[in-house]
């Protein structure tokens, strides 16, 4: 039987040193963001007139901006699931207007 961990060891042993990464022992972890779905949820029904006022006079339609709320919603918070695109009108809108919302 073939032991994973040690085709794993002696293939990162063969592979050049990438950024000052240690291949054998570091473990890259795609740090997350934790949204809050119901804030998200509530910004995308409640606070609609905020959307409108954050858009005016970028050139985006405050419907781009609840349909990646959608997709955010329907993906349970994964950002990484977002497009390139979308990830933009996220970090542009949303992301503020979630920081801002009042904590209860």
């Amino acid at each position: 039987m073939v032991d994973h961990k040690e085709v794993v060891a002696a293939a990162a042993k063969n592979l050049p040193a990438v950024a000052g990464l240690n291949l054998e022992n570091d473990h890259v972890w795609r740090k997350s963001m934790e949204i809050d779905l119901y804030a998200l949820e509530h910004l995308l029904k409640k606070r609609l007139d905020e959307i409108e006022l954050i858009v005016a006079g970028t050139g985006y339609l405050p419907k781009t901006v609840i349909g990646v709320g959608t997709v955010l919603l329907d993906s349970q918070g994964e950002v990484e699931l977002l497009t390139a695109k979308q990830q933009v009108t996220f970090e542009r809108f949303i992301k503020p207007l979630l920081e801002s919302s009042p904590k209860n």
